[in-house]
Order: structure tokens, then sequence, then C-alpha cells
């Protein structure tokens, strides 16, 4: 019978004394599961609670895993960057509504911005990893946060405003 993983006797470790313990959490022989000194060799005394974890008995388990995707998919840390939800609007909702790679401003500045247009971050449902990624698959450009199809007259515009959605999401 395996012990569970996180069963207290898991950190019984013997030794001379507290520290020498410690410093026999790699030698399998040293664990006392019991949390008896008979455990010990040599006549070391088993000291309860160290940092030590037995866990040479631990196997995975054999559970079915998600299938693989198709394709490579973003690291989280890189994906979340505040860079690749910065986007150009006359206000927040006006830069979630139209958010696409021509409106992306990563440095945060509004001087990258057309017009009046302001550089916001974080914006929900806006990240230029996705719109990047739908065109190189596609060959065609999404917008908003809602990833509507962005029609093709539109691609070279720079957050102009008059992006008239298609009536059809692309997800």
């Amino acid at each position: 019978n395996r012990l569970p993983k996180d069963d207290p006797s898991r950190s019984n470790y013997c030794g001379w004394d507290w520290n020498s313990a410690q410093l026999s959490c790699s030698k399998d022989d040293h664990w006392c599961p019991t949390g008896s000194d008979t455990d010990c060799p040599d006549g070391k005394i088993c000291f309860a609670g160290t940092d030590c974890q037995y866990d040479s008995d631990l196997f995975p388990t054999i559970t079915p895993t998600t299938r693989p995707t198709d394709t490579p998919t973003y690291s989280p840390v890189e994906y979340n960057k505040i860079e690749n939800t910065r986007f150009c609007g006359e206000g927040w909702e006006d830069a979630r509504t139209t958010c696409r790679i021509g409106s992306h401003c990563p440095s945060g500045r509004n001087a990258d911005c057309a017009g009046s247009q302001v550089c916001f971050g974080w914006i929900t449902g806006c990240n230029i990893l996705d719109f990047e990624g739908y065109l190189s698959k596609t060959g065609k450009e999404i917008f908003g946060a809602d990833h509507w199809l962005l029609p093709e007259e539109s691609w070279s515009s720079r957050g102009d405003g008059d992006d008239d959605d298609d009536g059809g999401g692309a997800n």
C-alpha cells in the first residue's frame, strides 16, 4: 500500500540530531516511515516533521491528458503582457470595439495613435497575439473584442473609426 502524497510520515527522517536528519533528505535509507528509531540505520534517531519529503514510491498516475493543440500556444507569461493589450481609441470602449493590428500601441504612448485617440491598456478581449495569429492562419484580419472579420478595404487604415463590421464574428 502506497502512502498518500501528503501523509505526514513522509517527512520522518533519521539523523544524529535535527540538522543531520535535514541533511539526509536525499537518502532513502534515512526515511523512517513508522516514526520509530528502529527504522533508522546505525543507531540514529527518527525526527518527525523535517523539511524532507520521501517520494521514491510516488509515480505519475495514468490519467488522460487534454488533446494536444494542432498549433503551438502562447506562454501565459508572454500572452498576458500589457504590451499585447494596448490599443488606440477615442475612449476605452471605442478602443475595445475597434482594436486591431493597425491600432496596436505597444509602447503605451498616445503619440502612437491617430489624431486625438489615446492608447489604452489591459483591454479585455483585445490581444495582438490573437490578431496576428488569426491573420497568419487565415490570411484575414479580425478586430474588436468580439473578433469580427475586418473588411479588406480597412486593412491599411489605422484607427480611423470607419470600421463597419460585416455581421459575422470570426470565432
